[in-house]
């Protein structure tokens, strides 16, 4: 494991994709009773990788788009149940990245001796 470099990078591109997504998520919560509201959603992993592979993750992009799921009568397209358990899944990855982060951090600190 490297420590610093393309791994703390490749974990940060992954904290910022992962908070993306969570402001997503809140805001199609908050619009779940709008008409015409479409959800919104967000990807990251597949730039992520490839810009892992060029070995700079620095470079992942972010993509946001509206949903094209069925809409209600009132042309909204936000389900709650599916926002609800995708906030939740998105908390538990914010939670392990940020902890292999500090996990990162905490080993260059032992190395450096503070």
């Amino acid at each position: 494991m490297i420590i610093g470099g393309n791994h703390t990078q490749a974990l940060s591109a992954a904290l910022r994709g992962i908070d993306a997504q969570r402001e997503a998520h809140e805001h199609n919560i908050a619009n779940v009773e709008t008409p015409d509201f479409l959800a919104k959603r967000v990807t990251f992993a597949d730039s992520l990788n490839r810009a892992i592979q060029r070995q700079n993750p620095g470079d992942m992009e972010i993509s946001t788009y509206r949903s094209l799921d069925a809409t209600r009568p009132d042309g909204n397209n936000v389900r709650l149940d599916h926002e609800v358990v995708a906030l939740e899944r998105n908390a538990l990855h914010q939670q392990l990245m940020t902890q292999a982060l500090n996990h990162a951090y905490g080993r260059l600190r032992a190395a450096i001796g503070r």
